[in-house]
């Protein structure tokens, strides 16, 4: 009788173990969801792309000069893409 019962319950936490892994599995959120896009996105982000690309053209003017300016501008560029990468991430 009592191979019996440890026979059944051998089975019985064989099938349910591995059929609960597998619902929890399928039940599970994906692990990485997508990005939420804001509707100003666009907006923002097509700003943040006109500053960058004003920065671009201030610092290919300025040449290969040496001086204080190049400096600003390369400070002032960094600024630019790092607002412009910031924008609309949640």
């Amino acid at each position: 009788m009592l191979k019996r019962f440890i026979l059944a319950f051998v089975a019985f936490v064989g099938l349910i173990v591995p059929t609960t892994f597998a619902l929890a599995l399928l039940a599970a959120p994906p692990a990485r969801p997508e990005p939420v896009q804001l509707p100003s996105c666009n907006r923002t982000l097509a700003d943040a792309t006109g500053g960058v690309a004003a920065m671009q053209a201030r610092i290919k003017s300025l040449g290969a000069s040496a001086g204080p300016e190049i400096g600003t501008a390369t400070r002032l560029y960094f600024l630019e893409v790092v607002k412009a990468r910031g924008h609309c991430t949640v």
